[in-house]
């Protein structure tokens, strides 16, 4: 579980990286934001409010969402935002020192498994 956590904080600091823009909050869905460990530790290592969505599974509901604004349903995304219900949110419990020192267990694992597996052997 706690490996998501991790990844989601390489692809949270990369997209603050490349467009210089620091979420504060992080919306997930899906089977994975049923749990509760999952989600208070993402939050604690990517220093970020989660917040659960009533619907797990919105990916439907956002392709209807996009239609509905492409065919006119809808004239403005803000339309949409009342249609979104938090269930939850999670926010960050740890200290900064303890999230850089998970994190930096977490980046000296990942170098050490570099090169584990040799891919097309």
């Amino acid at each position: 579980m706690e490996g998501i956590a991790y990844q989601v904080r390489e692809v949270v600091e990369c997209m603050t990286e490349t467009t210089k823009i620091k979420p504060e909050t992080l919306m997930v869905d899906g089977g994975a934001a049923a749990n509760n460990f999952l989600l208070q530790f993402q939050a604690d290592i990517c220093n970020l409010v989660i917040q659960r969505n009533e619907c797990l599974e919105l990916t439907g509901i956002g392709a209807g969402f996009i239609a509905g604004l492409g065919v006119g349903f809808w004239d403005s995304p803000r339309e949409l935002e009342g249609l979104v219900k938090i269930e939850r949110s999670f926010e960050p419990e740890i200290s900064g020192d303890e999230r850089m020192k998970l994190w930096q267990g977490w980046r000296k694992a990942v170098e050490r498994a570099k090169g584990w597996v040799e891919i097309g052997s």
